[in-house]
């Protein structure tokens, strides 16, 4: 090593590379910065990995369980009905086929109750009734949010309620 001085008379030290502290101080800047723009691209693509996985995920559940015409394609069995289930299926038809489909089979208005997604440990018989009472925000389909239904009564939901886990018990969901 030999010490020069530079233009403004201050001491440095050179090193084998010939190089100024200065020079190599802009040689580490620029490594740092070559890094540091790494990590940022690489940032950049564990986001867009990550993105395209969601938006993959979610196409699938968007796409499930129906045909290239976008109706639903569920074939489900019907069960024999008792009494209360029979009255729950004319409710259901009156007021949550329009959406829900024949026989809660869903349609391109509403999703088929008769799916995973719906079965007991998943949504509570409460969640018919709030969902009834309060309406439901899109959380797993991308049919839009589901607006309160006017006009029908508690006991009334018990029964609907009772027809489809008749129609997810004989197909089953449990």
């Amino acid at each position: 090593m030999q010490q020069v001085l530079n233009k403004g008379q201050q001491l440095f030290t050179t090193v084998n590379t010939g190089r100024s502290r200065d020079q190599e101080t802009n040689c580490h800047l620029d490594t740092l910065q070559r890094v540091r723009r790494s990590a940022v691209i690489m940032k950049k693509s564990t986001i867009a990995i990550y993105s395209s996985v969601a938006i993959g995920v979610a196409a699938v559940l968007f796409f499930q369980g129906r045909s290239d015409t976008g109706k639903p394609t569920a074939e489900i069995s019907i069960p024999q009905l008792n009494g209360a289930q029979t009255r729950g299926k004319e409710l259901f038809d009156a007021n949550c086929s329009v959406c829900h489909g024949k026989n809660a089979t869903g349609s391109d208005n509403g999703p088929s109750l008769i799916h995973k997604i719906y079965q007991p440990r998943m949504h509570a018989d409460g969640a018919f009734f709030i969902a009834v009472k309060s309406g439901v925000r899109a959380h797993h389909w991308q049919f839009g949010s589901m607006m309160p239904v006017e006009g029908v009564e508690k006991s009334e939901v018990a029964l609907i309620v009772q027809y489809v886990r008749a129609l997810q018990r004989a197909n089953n969901i449990k």
